[in-house]
């Protein structure tokens, strides 16, 4: 931590900075890049270390046992090009991993393919519109408990496994965002306020992936049973829908909460919609039979998830 005195020169102020930094950061060019915060910080970045920052980042990855783990960071820590070696050939059982571990990952290719030597390419950027993975996130999530309700409730096989498919989907744009976050966080000329921002909704995705496991594992769970028939009467089925389209316009008003700019707002409202809907749920388990045990945990875990949402805009 530098301390420095502020000095008027005729209109303007002035104040010296650290000769080291200038020796380290202002080797290319005199000009720096200047973001005032609205808590009265102010940042400076040198444009041209920054100019550097944008070439893509580029990895070598050798041949081991768990090399898609290793493939996957290097994809979320936002490198562009990931050459994956082999000190003789790599294994023809290999291939059908990566093809599936690529469905599963937006934007990467092969673009070079060797007997020893594989480069894998990311062409999506992080401008690709984060908002919109999270909004793609929230209507994919939301269908997917509503679907696996009915689906346990109606006795529908075919809702069940779309379920389950829906899932990679969801999987597949959680990794792309946060790949997209970490890029973005990196960026020097990001301000601080942007960065808390990314952070959340970091939080943000991940509680939207863990709601589309548990979606996931309520359809999976159902199909276990190998049950044909419908497991509660019309009644008990309505009441239990009405709630899961409760559940789902919550989680679409706190998603919305998080994306939008006019912050701060009343957080009363969606504090008492968590709380209301938190007793319904505990009343609507009494009043049920014990074959909607698995049915209601799924409800509470997601409304859970959910909250943690709500813990982030409060």
């Amino acid at each position: 931590m530098f301390a420095r005195n502020v000095v008027k020169i005729g209109n303007s102020y002035y104040v010296s900075i650290p000769k080291k930094w200038v020796e380290s950061f202002l080797k290319e060019s005199k000009t720096v890049f200047i973001n005032i915060l609205s808590n009265g910080v102010i940042e400076l970045h040198p444009i041209g270390h920054v100019k550097e920052k944008k070439v893509g980042k580029c990895i070598k990855i050798d041949f081991c046992e768990g090399i898609t783990r290793h493939i996957l960071g290097a994809y979320l820590n936002g490198y562009d090009l990931i050459e994956i070696l082999h000190h003789d050939n790599i294994p023809d059982s290999f291939l059908p991993v990566l093809e599936d571990l690529l469905r599963r990952l937006i934007g990467l290719e092969v673009v070079e393919e060797e007997p020893r030597r594989i480069v894998l390419q990311c062409f999506t950027n992080a401008e690709s519109g984060l908002d919109l993975v999270v909004k793609r996130m929230d209507s994919v999530t939301r269908s997917m408990y509503s679907d696996a309700v009915r689906a346990w409730m109606s006795g529908n096989r075919a809702l069940a496994e779309s379920v389950m498919r829906r899932d990679d989907k969801v999987d597949k744009l959680y990794f792309f965002a946060v790949r997209n976050i970490r890029k973005s966080i990196s960026d020097p000329l990001l301000p601080s306020e942007e960065k808390l921002r990314l952070l959340d909704l970091r939080l943000v995705v991940q509680s939207l992936e863990r709601i589309g496991d548990l979606s996931e594992s309520l359809a999976c769970s159902y199909l276990k049973k190998h049950r044909k028939k419908p497991l509660t009467s019309r009644e008990d089925y309505i009441s239990i829908e009405e709630l899961v389209r409760e559940l789902g316009e919550y989680q679409k008003n706190l998603i919305e909460i998080v994306l939008s700019k006019s912050w701060p707002f009343n957080p009363r409202e969606s504090l008492s919609k968590g709380t209301a809907l938190r007793s319904s749920l505990a009343e609507m388990r009494d009043k049920l039979p014990s074959e909607h045990r698995d049915v209601m945990a799924c409800l509470e875990k997601i409304l859970n998830e959910l909250n943690d949402i709500l813990d982030l805009i409060v």
